[in-house]
């Protein structure tokens, strides 16, 4: 049996994760994702992170644009959890989506679109270590 475990990290309060147009964290979603650092430090699937933008496009002719600024928070992302202990060779995918698969469907330019996904791949890790680290929490 397999199972995916989808980290969708949004504040409680609909807070975004990025500034608009930055791949630098607030304050709280550093500490959002410290904490679930901590809980995928003790699992032992391999690691897929996605980073979204909302719709708000860069000014006409910008070299840079979503995509870039996507994969930059997905990449943001990678740098944090491993600051929190997980093994670098557990990163499978680092991938930026731009404002594509939105959070907030009716408001693609809303700022809760700003966001990561971490998932832990079916499939890989070792089964006994996913056990143990399971039954801890």
């Amino acid at each position: 049996m397999f199972f995916i475990i989808r980290s969708l990290i949004v504040d409680q309060e609909g807070l975004a994760m990025f500034p608009s147009g930055s791949a630098k964290m607030f304050g709280h979603a550093r500490s959002a994702l410290s904490l679930v650092g901590k809980v995928i430090k003790k699992m032992s699937q391999s690691i897929s992170i996605t980073g979204h933008t909302d719709a708000v496009k860069f000014g006409s002719g910008a070299a840079y644009t979503n995509w870039e600024l996507s994969a930059d928070r997905a990449n943001s992302t990678r740098r944090a959890l491993i600051k929190t202990g997980v093994e670098s060779d557990r990163l499978a995918k680092v991938i930026g989506a731009a404002a594509n698969d939105p959070l907030v469907v009716d408001d693609p330019e809303h700022a809760r679109n700003r966001r990561i996904a971490i998932v832990l791949l079916p499939g890989t890790g070792k089964k006994k270590e996913a056990k143990e680290a399971v039954e801890e929490q």
